[in-house]
C-alpha cells in the first residue's frame, strides 16, 4: 500500500507589524505576569502607542537591551581586571587606546 504524500511543509509567516516577534527557534513564546504601578502602566502603554508595537513586544525589546548591557558590562569590568592584573592603571589604558586609535587614523 502505498503511503498518502506528505503534506507541503509550512513556510514561516513573516512577522507581525506590531513587532511581536515568536521566541528563538521557533518555540512558543512564555507569558510572564508583570506587575507594574499606575504610572509606569500608563507610561508603558503610552510609549508602546506612539511606537505601534505591543507592551509585550516594548518590554520584550527592553529586557533585550538590558541583558546586551549586562553582558557589556560584564566585559568591561573583565577587561578591567585583566588591565590591573597586568600592572595597568586605568588612565594608561586610556592612553594606549587613544594613543592607538590616533594612529589608526593617520593615512598609510
Amino acid at each position: 500500500a502505498a503511503r498518502p504524500a506528505a503534506p507541503p511543509a509550512a513556510r514561516p509567516a513573516a512577522p507581525p507589524a506590531n513587532g511581536a516577534f515568536p521566541a528563538a527557534g521557533g518555540r512558543k513564546p512564555l507569558a510572564f505576569a508583570v506587575c507594574l504601578g499606575a504610572e509606569l502602566a500608563a507610561e508603558l502603554a503610552s510609549i508602546a502607542k506612539q511606537e505601534k508595537v505591543s507592551r509585550s513586544a516594548l518590554l520584550r525589546g527592553s529586557f533585550e537591551k538590558y541583558l546586551a548591557n549586562r553582558a557589556l558590562e560584564a566585559m568591561i569590568a573583565a577587561n578591567e581586571r585583566q588591565a590591573a592584573a597586568l600592572g595597568f592603571t586605568p588612565d594608561e589604558v586610556q592612553r594606549l587606546i587613544n594613543e592607538y586609535r590616533a594612529e589608526r587614523r593617520q593615512p598609510a
